[in-house]
């Protein structure tokens, strides 16, 4: 008698998309969104790579500030943690085609590609390489946005607000567009959403206010469900 008993196999390829631009500068809280969102990078990292799977980072604003190659193990770990920590890969633009452009010619098609972002600056014309990106690979989308990005003060005086990519300033009184601005924030927030989901990936919103572990385990509980 003779009785085989055979493991899975797991060899998951997964590929961090942090967006590093300017505007992931801000914050209203404790933590700025390029904080939280590395602070979510370093957690799922964290766990892909204790599973014995690969893991890898590209980190890009107007061009690709900085990329690790995929791989295993602690020294994977700490050398994503090392670019996250990195000052000088943070700054410039929001290309998302630049990013795009990348990932297909660079990452493998078996690979999971989960971009965080807060997508301000996304344009309509990018959504045609999204739709590349998620015919090729298992997409995730993360939207990182901090609580000004969804709403103004209503108690504040006159204020101004800067444009962190041109620099260009403002001078606004925030309780007279404040409805205006919400409700044109929740348009925007839902298009992004629509641009994921209607191409069958998952996307998760989060803000700089509220803590990640929670969404995110849900999130990820709700994929093995599905995968089953």
């Amino acid at each position: 008698l003779l009785i085989r008993q055979y493991e899975e196999e797991r060899d998951l390829n997964v590929f961090f998309v942090l967006d590093c631009s300017s505007g992931m500068i801000f914050g209203s809280t404790e933590k700025l969104k390029n904080e939280y969102s590395a602070e979510v990078v370093i957690s799922l990292a964290f766990t892909i790579l204790d599973a014995g799977d690969s893991v890898g980072l590209i980190m890009f604003g107007d061009k690709i500030n900085k990329k690790v190659y995929p791989g295993k193990g602690k020294g994977q770990f700490y050398s994503i943690v090392k670019a996250l920590n990195d000052p000088d890969n943070y700054g410039g633009g929001f290309n998302f085609d630049e990013v795009t452009d990348f990932i297909l010619h660079y990452v493998k098609e078996s690979a999971i590609v989960i971009f965080i972002s807060d997508f301000i600056g996304l344009k309509e014309s990018s959504l045609d390489k999204l739709k590349l990106i998620t015919n090729k690979y298992d997409t995730v989308g993360v939207m990182v946005r901090d609580p000004r990005d969804k709403t103004l003060p209503g108690d504040a005086g006159q204020v101004v607000i800067e444009d962190p990519y041109s620099n260009k300033s403002l001078l606004i009184e925030p309780k007279l567009i404040k409805e205006v601005y919400e409700e044109e924030m929740k348009k925007q927030e839902k298009w992004i959403k629509d641009a994921f989901v209607s191409n069958k990936s998952d996307f998760l919103s989060l803000t700089t206010d509220k803590p990640f572990v929670k969404p995110v385990v849900g999130l990820f509980t709700e994929r093995t469900i599905k995968w089953r």
